[in-house]
């Protein structure tokens, strides 16, 4: 029989997650202020897209304004060129670029290109990808499906212009109540006052204190066996509490060594051990 101690252990670390929860908003503070950039896979019809299997999504996060390139692959080479030409066939420059921690994006190629226009890229440690890039996407493959149907093919190279176009100068967004295209420095105060407006909302309290022992939720992967643990053997500390809006955590490992990112309390889990 197990002991008491085991028992508890097994139970942490089998402990229901809670994977839906209100995270931070990405704030933005005007036209180019924040892009954000994401692949979108489309492989599986290379043969009928001269061999083009991925599409470079890019974002003003302010504006909505979507700019595109196709890619044959996704090395850091390809994806800093396809970035490069978006810069200067656009003649604009975002401030920031929020994208995950893919080598397309990390890498000393595409580091250059933003050396070159003096943009700071950033990245979101503990979440899987920009919200905004997750829902770009969702649209333009709900668009492409539409185009598959009516075309009978699913060559998206040659109708990604009129997507385009489609969702730049004629899709009204809801955040903004208008075209992307229409949005210009004349109704960008306008804008910024709909996207945030002055309210009061009411900040929770911390759930845990400096120097609280706690495990971080493990992300399973696809695949993995449904058996294994939720949450880590491993035991942190919880070193700064950041106040956010929902509050976040910094902690460090067991050698004092800071863990990058901030931590949600839905990603954490206060251990007795």
């Amino acid at each position: 029989m197990d002991s008491d101690r085991d028992l508890e252990i097994a139970r942490e670390l089998h402990k229901k997650v809670v994977r839906k929860f209100e995270k931070r908003k990405i704030i933005t503070k005007g036209i180019d202020d924040l892009w954000a950039a994401d692949l979108l896979i489309l492989d599986k019809y290379k043969k009928e897209n001269n061999g083009q299997k991925y599409l470079l999504v890019v974002i003003d996060t302010f504006s909505k304004y979507l700019f595109a390139e196709p890619l044959k692959d996704k090395s850091g080479v390809i994806v800093a060129t396809a970035f490069k030409n978006i810069l200067k066939k656009s003649k604009r420059t975002p401030k920031l670029l929020h994208v995950d921690r893919g080598k397309e994006f990390v890498n000393k190629n595409f580091e250059k290109v933003l050396d070159e226009y003096g943009i700071k890229m950033y990245h979101t440690f503990n979440e899987e990808k920009s919200s905004i890039a997750e829902r770009v996407n969702r649209t333009l493959n709900q668009k492409f499906r539409i185009y598959f149907e009516i075309n009978k093919n699913h060559c998206w190279v040659k109708v990604l212009g009129k997507i385009l176009k489609e969702y730049n100068e004629v899709d009204i967004h809801r955040t903004i109540g208008r075209p992307p295209a229409t949005v210009n420095e004349s109704n960008e105060k306008e804008i910024l006052q709909r996207l945030y407006p002055l309210e009061d909302f009411k900040r929770d309290k911390p759930v845990f204190s400096i120097g609280n022992r706690v495990r971080i939720f493990r992300k399973k992967k696809q695949f993995s066996d449904k058996y294994s643990s939720n949450w880590t053997e491993e035991i942190f500390t919880i070193k700064k509490i950041h106040l956010t809006n929902p509050i976040t955590y910094t902690i460090q490992d067991s050698n004092n060594e800071i863990i990058l990112g901030k931590f949600y309390k839905q990603e954490l889990q206060k251990t007795k051990f």
